[in-house]
């Protein structure tokens, strides 16, 4: 399990959304890529710290409670992700 540590809400700029995102530059078409920056600029994001309580890792903990990236996969997948119930 883990709890969260810091939480921040922000709006990203273009430069500090593809920043942000570089380790996708190259990986996901250009269009994708061009989409996911407009995407975290559109408006504000929740940053969210997460820390282990026991040492452990917490990504897959973490990703498995967010669900996919798909709303409509989550659901099937992941019923009781966040994505699944929230979109």
């Amino acid at each position: 399990s883990f709890d969260v540590t810091a939480l921040r809400q922000l709006t990203l700029s273009k430069p500090e959304a593809t920043e942000f995102l570089e380790v996708y530059k190259g990986v996901l078409p250009l269009g994708e890529f061009n989409a996911a920056v407009d995407e975290f600029t559109s408006g504000p994001c929740i940053a969210v710290e997460v820390a282990s309580r026991d040492g452990s890792s917490v990504l897959e903990p973490f990703r498995d409670l967010c669900g996919p990236p798909d709303p409509e996969l989550a659901r099937v997948l992941r019923p009781k992700s966040l994505r699944a119930q929230f979109g």
